[in-house]
């Protein structure tokens, strides 16, 4: 796939949301040039995102498909820090 030098929308954020809006955009005018822009790895093919068994493996600490952002040590949670897995794949997490 060939890069544009232009185009008429730019959609950042290939999460669900990104993926619908760019989608209906593209569909509700064909003659407008729609980019979709992920901050993730291509995951065309990766069976580790499309096979069920092995998606569990997406959440380790050194994933390539997922990012993970720590919060403040809590005192409700005995001074650790609560761990967020977000998805780093076109399509999201959801």
């Amino acid at each position: 796939m060939t890069i544009p030098d232009e185009v008429d929308i730019i959609v950042t954020g290939g999460g669900s949301c990104g993926c619908v809006v760019a989608g209906r955009l593209a569909n509700l005018d064909h003659n407008l040039q729609v980019m979709l822009i992920e901050a993730g790895e291509s995951n065309l093919n990766n069976p580790w995102v499309y096979r069920p068994g092995i998606y569990p493996r997406n959440m380790k600490l050194d994933s390539k498909t997922a990012s993970f952002y720590y919060s403040r040590p809590s005192e409700w949670l005995g001074g650790r820090r609560a761990v967020v897995p977000c998805a780093h794949i076109l399509g999201g997490g959801s």
